[in-house]
């Protein structure tokens, strides 16, 4: 068994902390809950992640790149009303192609150009825990429209890992409005969301 699957094997039996998140826990303890959990197995660095429009001069300067040269790097488009820059994709010879600065190695920490200053979609992505997703989202929405929640569901939806559901704990008068945009598209937002009890 090469290196690499016999660590993402090992990953597999690690259980997660005991964490219940909420909508209003700090970014630093969402971050902190996301590195205890990890298992360093290279979803985040296959799947779709983005810095928002404050992250990405953070970026740029730690990689010592140019604002004229952003178009080289990322892709930039729309979340939730909010202008994001998605990272461009390489072949990497793997199953998936993988972000343009995890390089192709098999540990990738070490790996990640840009693991010291990474943005917070990706400092707080754990593949194991749909809550860390859905507390990215809905601390992104800046506008509760109707549009923005459907978009937050279907997010939610897209981004769903089989067996490793665990709800986000916000207010009853958003989660009413999610359930209601969730039943008429069908999709199961109780499966993301949990109402507070206040």
């Amino acid at each position: 068994m090469r290196q690499t699957e016999k660590f993402i094997q090992e990953q597999k039996n690690v259980s997660m902390p005991k964490q219940r998140l909420r909508y209003d826990t700090p970014l630093a303890e969402v971050v902190k809950y996301a590195q205890k959990s990890c298992g360093m197995c290279g979803t985040c660095c296959t799947g779709n992640s983005f810095a928002l429009e404050k992250e990405i001069d953070n970026i740029l300067k730690g990689l010592n790149i140019k604002r004229d040269d952003i178009s080289y790097f990322f892709n930039e488009g729309e979340v939730l009303g909010q202008k994001v820059y998605s990272f461009k994709k390489i072949n990497t010879g793997k199953k998936k192609d993988a972000c343009i600065f995890a390089t192709s190695g098999d540990d990738y920490k070490t790996d990640c150009q840009i693991h010291e200053f990474k943005p917070s979609r990706c400092s707080t992505f754990v593949c194991k825990d749909t809550a860390t997703s859905a507390w990215f989202y809905f601390n992104m929405l800046k506008d509760l429209n109707p549009s923005n929640l459907r978009e937050l569901l279907s997010i939610m939806e897209a981004d769903r890992r089989p067996n490793n559901v665990s709800p986000l704990h916000i207010p009853k008068k958003q989660y009413q409005a999610l359930i209601t945009i969730g039943d008429a598209l069908d999709i199961p937002a109780k499966d993301y969301f949990v109402a507070l009890n206040k």
